[in-house]
């Protein structure tokens, strides 16, 4: 069961226990406000971010302070850190700290999209995994086979047929439809309601079956 969502940041204790573990131990950074001008190449920088993410992914204070490093430096502009933070904090349950980092931008690209809209799914959050579904429809954001999965499994979750319908017709559009994972969701989703016969045309033009088996 998902956590209930907490304020963005952690006690000023936990903060403290973490800024102690840049320095005793040499395989984690300092902090970076007093190592990295706004000037350099921030990309070390994120990978070393990336890398503690991935470490403490399961402890949601050190994840919490992590996120807190990045606040005052520029790495957190770098979008690939924000989807991995995205994506750890719906991971833990806390959808309200994702929501924190996603709205940061103004311009999100595509895969930043897909985690907030990833998480939102792994959470039950089905209505703002459609709000975000249809934003991304009305401007520039180029939707892709994932946010249409995650879409289809919305509908799903909501049983709203009419909407996953709109979903598989976006996708038809955009040549997505032959994407194993997608037609698997496409063939759960014809499936839920009803629609055997589609579905089973849907499988039989699927050139990687073992992946619906």
């Amino acid at each position: 069961m998902c956590k209930r969502d907490q304020p963005a940041f952690g006690s000023a204790q936990s903060s403290l226990w973490f800024s102690d573990l840049f320095t005793p131990r040499p395989s984690l950074p300092l902090p970076l406000h007093s190592v990295m001008p706004y000037a350099i190449d921030c990309r070390p920088f994120v990978y070393r971010f990336l890398s503690l993410l991935q470490e403490f992914s399961n402890s949601l204070i050190l994840v919490k302070s992590i996120h807190a490093q990045t606040i005052t430096n520029p790495v957190l502009e770098d979008q690939l850190l924000a989807t991995k933070l995205v994506r750890t904090y719906c991971d833990l349950g806390h959808v309200g700290d994702a929501r924190l980092v996603f709205v940061k931008f103004s311009h999100t690209r595509t895969i930043l999209c897909n985690a907030m809209a990833g998480g939102y799914v792994r959470n039950e959050r089905y209505h703002e995994t459609l709000e975000l579904f249809k934003l991304m429809g009305s401007g520039n954001m180029e939707i892709d086979n994932y946010t249409c999965n995650f879409a289809l499994r919305a509908c799903m979750g909501l049983f709203d047929y009419k909407m996953g319908r709109e979903v598989i017709r976006r996708a038809a559009e955009k040549g997505l439809e032959s994407d194993p994972f997608l037609e698997s969701s496409i063939i759960s989703f014809l499936v839920k309601f009803g629609s055997i016969d589609e579905a089973r045309r849907v499988f039989d033009t699927m050139p990687e079956k073992f992946v619906v088996c």
